[in-house]
């Protein structure tokens, strides 16, 4: 069973990628804390998650099915010493190529009254104006209002403050809203759609804010400078 966090928003997103992403790949995700800043009402957690696949990296579900975790799986919170080791080398001996590099910043309600920790990397919080003129290119898109369904049995998020009316109202929304990552793809989809002739390896990095929730059914416009 999934169980929610109210407090817990996600707030920003910066993703580089180094290499084009396998459909059929194999990849392990290595993540840490890298600052932490109290905002009184709340902190503000950035975490770095390096992304690396090798040849020599293998899952076999068949011999040992606990070594692969969906991501909605519970057990993915398992404490390292708990938690079982990915089948194959030792990954410090392994030849990994890093694929991406993604960093989150999330927004921990409730949780403050300590001294900020950590070394801010500069890429997230920083806001940029948008320039005085109109866009070059703009791009509308309705969602569907089953489209949070469909997005979290792709993403593994099952986060149900998404599609059930109580948890919402619970956290002060009026009802159910998309996932922050689903917006995101509609407006880098739009963005390689206008500038790139849809040629996904001709993006290298992209950063969004959070910055407020959008209802299934909603209207995306992308605008482009």
């Amino acid at each position: 069973m999934y169980k929610s966090d109210d407090n817990f928003l996600d707030a920003e997103r910066f993703i580089e990628l180094y290499q084009p992403i396998k459909p059929d790949g194999i990849f392990r995700v290595t993540s840490r804390h890298v600052n932490i800043i109290d905002k009184r009402v709340g902190c503000i957690v950035e975490t770095e998650h390096i992304v690396t696949t090798s040849d020599n990296l293998v899952i076999d579900l068949e011999s040992d099915p606990k070594s692969f975790y969906s991501p909605g799986d519970p057990r993915v919170c398992l404490p390292p010493e708990e938690a079982p080791a990915l089948p194959g080398k030792d990954p410090h001996q392994m030849d990994e190529k890093v694929v991406a590099r993604i960093l989150t910043g999330c927004f921990v309600k409730g949780l403050s009254g300590f001294d900020s920790a950590g070394t801010a990397t500069g890429l997230l919080g920083v806001k940029h104006p948008f320039p005085e003129r109109p866009p070059d290119y703009c791009m509308e898109q309705k969602t569907s209002f089953t489209q949070p369904a469909l997005y979290r049995l792709g993403s593994g998020d099952y986060n149900p403050l998404h599609i059930d009316n109580d948890i919402a109202a619970r956290g002060g929304l009026a009802k159910p809203i998309m996932h922050g990552l689903c917006t995101l793809g509609f407006a880098c989809r739009h963005v390689l759609s206008l500038s790139a002739g849809n040629e996904p390896t001709k993006c290298k990095a992209l950063k969004a804010r959070f910055a407020a929730p959008v209802p299934p059914g909603s209207t995306l416009v992308t605008e482009v400078w």
